[in-house]
């Protein structure tokens, strides 16, 4: 919440504009929400940001070190879009006014066992992917009301696949 609030304020700075932080949000505008306005921007940003440097330290097989330039290496190729914003994240560009805080964050992921957390996971839930769980979990925690409305909850993987089976055999026949 803090590093949405840095990023709003930093996109409404006057007197210190980044123009880099502002073709981020045309960016945005352009791939995902047209009408985007600068809080919602900032919001989507921080969200991204974190769950970048959680996916990234799950990938991280050097538990002794951590930083947002090592995450730009250890997002997963299988995700471009993130790839290309951690390149971005990790570079000489970003904004001073994030900077610390998206380091700080970083720090809070170096000082975490993640193997220890995900010792645990999935055993009671019966998920495999803490991946495609840290989001909603996170979500959860963040904005709850963001969460429902946006509808973000786990489906079952065998829901899923019969969804997917069930609408590919309705588009062949019809």
């Amino acid at each position: 919440r803090l590093m949405k609030e840095i990023i709003y304020k930093a996109l409404k700075d006057k007197e210190n504009p980044n123009s880099t932080l502002h073709d981020q949000l045309a960016g945005f505008k352009k791939i995902l929400i047209d009408d985007m306005d600068e809080s919602q921007f900032a919001d989507i940003y921080a969200q991204t940001i974190a769950y970048g440097l959680f996916v990234a330290r799950f990938h991280d097989d050097t538990p002794e070190n951590f930083s947002r330039r090592e995450a730009e290496e250890l997002v997963p190729k299988s995700n471009p879009f993130l790839r290309k914003l951690f390149h971005y994240i990790a570079g000489p560009d970003l904004d001073d006014r994030i900077t610390w805080i998206v380091d700080a964050l970083a720090d809070v992921f170096l000082h975490t066992d993640i193997k220890e957390i995900l010792k645990e996971f999935g055993k009671a839930t019966k998920q495999d992917d803490p991946i495609i769980h840290f989001y909603e979990t996170f979500l959860a925690a963040y904005d709850p009301e963001l969460r429902k409305s946006r509808g973000v909850y786990y489906t079952p993987e065998p829901v899923v696949s019969f969804i997917v089976r069930s609408v590919d055999e309705i588009l062949k026949k019809e």
